[in-house]
């Protein structure tokens, strides 16, 4: 019950962009579809503080891609016409028996994108994960309204350092 509204955008999307969606998973190769979303995605940004948090970010998801070779990320993506219009990055902690997902992007204006792509990534790429950390929301009003709504189990304080 708790999930009513996602599972109605989840249908919505799958009406929608019924035989036009795919979700494949990801590797190094598809890097330039990767970065060319993330540039796309980050121009459609309007609000100055949540555009530079994305630079720094699209930092490190470029980052993640040339070393991909190296670190122990999963990388999911969903083509709506043979184009990537989301994806997600994250990885797996044995001990904790938990996802971490540092890196979730879908275009916005497609309604039921982001619960898709969530729930396809997981189900492919870590179907036996128990918990999943969606992590920092970045103090961004709408991420956190975002994260709220999977209705987490906790949540950590956050704290900001600032270099004098």
């Amino acid at each position: 019950r708790r999930y009513h509204s996602k599972k109605n955008h989840l249908n919505a999307f799958k009406r929608e962009y019924e035989g036009r969606y795919e979700f494949r998973m990801l590797d190094c190769s598809a890097k330039s579809d990767i970065l060319d979303f993330l540039r796309e995605w980050i121009t459609e940004k309007k609000d100055a503080k949540e555009k530079e948090y994305i630079e720094f970010e699209a930092k490190g998801i470029d980052y993640i891609l040339n070393h991909c070779d190296v670190l122990d990320f999963k990388v999911g993506g969903v083509y709506i016409d043979g184009k990537l219009k989301a994806f997600s990055i994250g990885c797996y902690e044995e001990q904790e028996d938990m996802v971490y997902i540092p890196v979730e992007k879908a275009d916005p204006e497609i309604r039921g994108l982001y619960p898709f792509i969530c729930s396809e990534f997981l189900k492919e790429a870590f179907p036996n994960a128990s918990k999943v950390n969606r992590e920092d929301d970045m103090g961004l009003d709408g991420l956190r309204k975002s994260k709220l709504s999977y209705n987490p189990i906790y949540m950590i304080e956050k704290y900001n350092i600032i270099q004098k």
